[in-house]
């Protein structure tokens, strides 16, 4: 039986979920094991994992690459690798994972499966995505950037993915599809992102119920 009961499925931005906070080792997250669920699958991110990734995706296409895109990827991950390797990511049942950099947690990710998610007693996943987005500017004061189907509150390293999109030129919005539907938080920048300048204010005024 759960411990926590639905407070450990509470949102709270820049501090972690529910009693599990950011800074914590994994040893220190396992132990909520038996309200989040048990670890269903790890992913290291060594200079030698991404290497093995990229000459698995070179065979699988190797008619799109060719040797200098290869060469220039290889180098690429020589160069840059080291920044991402002391990062695991863990994955947990309920669309829930979680990310560690140098052994302390960093990132928190849940996915449309992880219905008991809420953000002060909204739940996240059954809510109309919409309302989400205007709650979620109310409460956070805070209005929120566009870009493709993510839409960022940056003061608070939140991340929602396709829950809302922009209908064609007309500047508007509509709910985006459910089943790509995701939220991340950080305790800090997300690193390797697109470009803030590249986002644009989402006008809460356009959103379509």
């Amino acid at each position: 039986m759960s411990e926590h009961g639905d407070i450990i499925w509470q949102v709270h931005t820049l501090r972690g979920l529910g009693p599990i906070k950011f800074s914590m080792s994994r040893s220190q997250v396992d132990r909520f094991s038996a309200d989040i669920g048990s670890i269903q699958a790890e992913r290291s991110d060594t200079v030698e994992s991404q290497q093995a990734g990229l000459e698995d995706l070179y065979k699988v296409f190797s008619d799109l690459f060719n040797d200098e895109d290869f060469k220039t990827v290889s180098e690429a991950i020589v160069e840059f690798g080291p920044a991402m390797d002391d990062r695991v990511v863990e994955f947990r049942t309920n669309g829930l994972s979680f990310e560690y950099t140098s052994g302390r947690l960093t990132e928190i990710f849940v996915d449309e499966n992880c219905k008991k998610l809420t953000f002060m007693n909204i739940p996240v996943f059954l809510e109309d995505p919409v309302t989400i987005i205007k709650k979620l500017s109310r409460s956070l004061k805070e209005q929120p950037l566009i870009y493709e189907q993510e839409v960022i509150f940056p003061e608070h390293k939140m991340y929602l993915f396709s829950f809302v999109e922009e209908i064609g030129s007309s500047g508007q919005y509509q709910a985006g599809p459910s089943f790509h539907r995701s939220m991340s938080w950080r305790d800090s920048v997300r690193p390797n992102s697109v470009e803030l300048s590249e986002y644009h204010l989402l006008d809460l005024d356009r959103l379509v119920p």
